[in-house]
């Protein structure tokens, strides 16, 4: 078997544990002040992702427990962002190795369709089918309800992965309208750039994984992979951001291809390879 492989662009591994040094702390200052601010559940999302992408330059294949812990924490955090967004009175979430109440606030501005789809990724990166399946029972409403505007693409995208995760068949009608409204000349939200390298990519991968075509999908993720870093290599400015370090949509999309059965032939660091083969550090041990 042929493995393909995608380089990730140069980061420089001090200043990724630098950062992941300083971040990781900071985190749980702001996860120690959700039960009074629930809006700081947003801050342990987004510094966690931060810290878990730095983590993955110092630990490019997920070898290490810190890794994991890292996947983890940032995955139910986006999850509690929406156990307050469809909840109502005081809620509970697990966050971590810690059980959260606060006050849920109902549909608010970080409960958007980016959010849910990176927390399906991480979830499904995960294998952590019962989380998954809570997702996909988060309504469209409460995801409108954030206010977010998108692309014509992202409720159609949204709803033919909902449709896939709960097993049901993803028809053209629910399909089609989200690789049509990847056109860039549609576009009068997302940058060209962004819609040509980061957006298309992943669905055109789904694509290939719902109609069970290995060969296909395989050539599609070296592409997306390589446009991913095309896109993060296009100034220098993007290089050092955290985002660009790990391809969560790429990764979820290569597990549930292994899931399906289908062989996945591309090795890179923005799909750590224990993440992507399910492999835990107590696995290897």
């Amino acid at each position: 078997m042929s493995i393909m492989s995608v380089a990730r662009h140069d980061v420089d591994p001090e200043y990724a544990r630098r950062q992941a040094e300083a971040m990781a702390p900071a985190t749980y200052r702001f996860l120690d002040s959700v039960a009074t601010n629930p809006d700081a559940l947003n801050s342990v999302w987004s510094w966690g992702r931060a810290v878990l992408a730095h983590r993955c330059v110092l630990d490019p294949t997920a070898s290490e427990q810190a890794t994991w812990d890292a996947l983890r924490l940032t995955g139910d955090a986006s999850t509690a962002i929406f156990v307050g967004a469809t909840g109502s009175g005081v809620v509970e979430a697990q966050i971590g190795t810690r059980a959260v109440s606060f006050t849920a606030p109902g549909p608010n501005g970080h409960a958007d369709a980016g959010r849910w789809l990176h927390a399906v990724w991480l979830a499904v990166v995960e294998r952590d089918d019962q989380r998954v399946a809570w997702l996909c029972e988060v309504p469209e409403t409460t995801l409108r309800g954030s206010g977010a505007v998108y692309s014509d693409h992202m409720w159609p995208w949204v709803e033919s992965v909902r449709t896939y995760l709960r097993g049901e068949p993803v028809t053209p009608a629910i399909f089609a309208p989200a690789m049509d409204g990847t056109d860039p000349d549609r576009s009068t939200v997302t940058p060209r750039d962004a819609m040509l390298l980061l957006n298309f990519p992943p669905i055109q991968l789904f694509y290939y994984l719902f109609r069970g075509l290995p060969d296909k999908f395989n050539a599609a993720l070296e592409a997306a992979l390589t446009s991913y870093r095309r896109y993060w290599t296009m100034a220098p400015d993007r290089t050092d951001e955290p985002d660009g370090f790990i391809a969560p949509s790429l990764l979820g999309l290569a597990v549930l291809a292994l899931k399906a059965g289908m062989p996945v032939n591309v090795s890179s660091p923005y799909l750590p390879e224990n993440f992507l083969r399910g492999i835990r550090p107590s696995d290897a041990s």
